[in-house]
């Protein structure tokens, strides 16, 4: 063998083996646990909820303390609930309240909370019964649980139930300012609940059509005003989700005038001139969708705000 070789191997041999590039794991371990989890919680704050579950994520699968870890997962849990992501958030929430620690509670309300939006309107009320029996409350959040079984009485189909403890403790709460997001929560299920009555009344008959369709313009002024009150309120969420109901009702009316049969009494010519004014009247119910869904999309490009709600009203404006 050449001596250049051997001196090539012996140089090769005496390098220090290249250490591996350090990872965000080495990075947080390296950290202190309270800073990972103020940055993570932080970063839940300015929206970057990847970054947040990241670290988040790292923390729940650190051995102790339990509190810590504890606190850790029940901010992942609502991350992914912010991102709409229940079904993950419920996994999370229920490992919280299976755990009895001093985030249990919390969790368990969070939990009914995601079974609502997930559609399981009875689950999420038996929740929420339970924990109004399972001790005293204080003021606040006894008006909390008193809006969530409100509206999942309300959306189970208990409408009279829903709507009076909602309006009970939407009187109870006015000029507060206390639960801001829960009262924008309670008002946004009244307007959707007014809305929803509002499509369901078919314009057919000639005065019966005329009868039902001043009855729908009460009920979607009264969502209006519903609307009204949660923009006072400033919970964007729940703004951006009124506005978009808002627009569908409207639009919705527009397709019912212009798809309702004409007075039988009209001949072929008298139809004809029906539907050119008909025509002219359904032009302003079709503004007014586009000016929700255009107020929305203002809305939710001044504070920044993303999901599933912006994309839709997007969609709505570019459509109309």
């Amino acid at each position: 063998m050449s001596i250049f070789v051997v001196l090539a191997l012996g140089l090769a041999l005496a390098q220090p083996a290249t250490p591996a590039p350090e990872t965000l794991e080495d990075q947080w371990r390296a950290q202190p646990v309270a800073d990972v989890l103020d940055e993570g919680i932080r970063r839940i704050r300015h929206g970057d909820h990847e970054g947040a579950q990241a670290r988040l994520l790292h923390l729940v699968e650190l051995a102790e303390p339990p509190e810590l870890r504890d606190r850790a997962r029940f901010h992942l849990a609502l991350s992914l609930e912010l991102e709409e992501r229940y079904g993950d958030a419920v996994g999370h929430y229920l490992v919280l309240e299976a755990n009895e620690g001093a985030f249990a509670q919390d969790a368990a309300f969070r939990l009914a909370l995601c079974l609502e939006d997930l559609g399981r309107h009875k689950e999420s009320l038996e929740r929420i019964r339970a924990l109004q029996s399972a001790g005293k409350w204080n003021e606040t959040d006894a008006a909390s649980l008193q809006i969530q079984r409100g509206v999942a009485e309300l959306r189970a189909g208990r409408t009279f139930w829903g709507l009076r403890h909602l309006a009970r403790v939407l009187d109870r709460l006015e000029g507060t300012g206390a639960v801001p997001w829960m009262q924008g929560k309670a008002r946004l299920a009244i307007a959707r609940h007014q809305l929803e009555r509002a499509g369901s009344l078919a314009l057919v008959g000639d005065r019966k059509a005329a009868r039902r369709l001043k009855k729908r313009t009460a009920l979607m002024g009264a969502a209006e005003a519903q609307v009204i009150a949660i923009v006072l309120i400033g919970e964007p969420d729940h703004v951006l989700e009124g506005l978009k109901i808002l627009g569908d009702g409207y639009m919705k009316l527009h397709d019912d005038m212009l798809a309702a049969p004409p007075p039988r009494k009209l001949d072929a010519d008298q139809v004809l001139l029906y539907r050119q004014m008909l025509q002219e009247r359904v032009v302003v119910l079709r503004r007014k969708a586009g000016r929700y869904y255009g107020q929305g999309v203002i809305l939710a490009h001044r504070t920044a705000w993303e999901g599933a709600v912006v994309e839709e009203l997007e969609a709505r404006q570019s459509a109309l």
